[in-house]
């Protein structure tokens, strides 16, 4: 990473999108917390790791987490703590089914994930354009956190954040 061209671009998504992939019925469960951690590597790679609380109002097998699927890095090393989990390819996802498939849950039930998009490249410009919060969940959701860990020896003054709507060109 060159810290004097790097450009962090960050899609926070703050209000409520309609899902394309979740569920093919209605959701049932509310997630009351979404948070998101993101270590920035120098070998510019990074490590997500996002804790999500969810309230299911009536039973379920669990949640889909999908993942957008690019050429222009790769989705690696995924693991969901204490929870079964499989993955799989869909409508350019990599989609991480969690739950078990012969267990129901309800009421709170928390969710950690992490995995880890090496080999970034978006042409000559140094920068990551990714959104923190899923472009397709399929609830509102009660409170967000994202935190970025930059490299130690990153310059702040040439550092700049964006957020908006999913492809919004606006900076709220």
């Amino acid at each position: 990473i060159k810290p004097f061209l790097i450009i962090l671009i960050f899609s926070f998504l703050l209000i409520i999108l309609n899902s394309t992939y979740i569920n093919a019925d209605s959701p049932t469960y509310n997630t009351d917390r979404f948070n998101v951690d993101v270590e920035i590597n120098k070998d510019n790679s990074f490590n997500f790791k996002e804790m999500i609380d969810v309230d299911f109002t009536s039973p379920s097998h669990g949640i889909y987490r999908n993942i957008p699927i690019s050429s222009k890095y790769d989705i690696k090393n995924i693991v969901v703590r204490n929870h079964y989990f499989t993955i799989l390819n869909k409508e350019n996802n990599k989609v991480i089914r969690i739950g078990d498939p012969d267990k129901l849950v309800e009421g709170k039930e928390s969710y950690i994930i992490k995995y880890k998009i090496a080999g970034y490249s978006q042409g000559k410009k140094d920068y990551l354009y990714l959104d923190i919060l899923p472009t397709g969940w399929s609830t509102s959701i009660g409170s967000v956190t994202a935190n970025i860990k930059l490299p130690e020896d990153m310059p702040m003054d040439k550092i700049k954040v964006y957020s908006g709507k999913y492809k919004s060109s606006e900076n709220k």
